[in-house]
């Protein structure tokens, strides 16, 4: 049987390492940025993210830097 992960108390949640870091040219008070935050701190879990080109993407990795401590991929806008 699987084991029965518990979720981050209050705490855990505000004293936990940043997986999204606030060195990005995104908007201050940007919906994006802190709904990002918020879901990546929720959980331990290893992620992959994919982002599409927009301005989170486009705000998060400014060639050679990036925001994400988090495995991540760009997806292209192909038809």
């Amino acid at each position: 049987m699987s084991e029965i992960k518990k979720i981050k108390n209050l705490k855990e949640f505000s004293t936990s390492a940043d997986r999204f870091e606030g060195a990005n040219l995104l908007c201050p008070g940007c919906a994006h940025s802190i709904i990002v935050r918020e879901v990546l701190n929720a959980t331990n879990d290893d992620l992959i993210l994919a982002a599409s080109t927009r301005c989170l993407e486009v705000c998060t990795a400014v060639y050679p830097y990036t925001s994400w401590d988090a495995s991540w991929i760009h997806i292209g806008f192909e038809n």
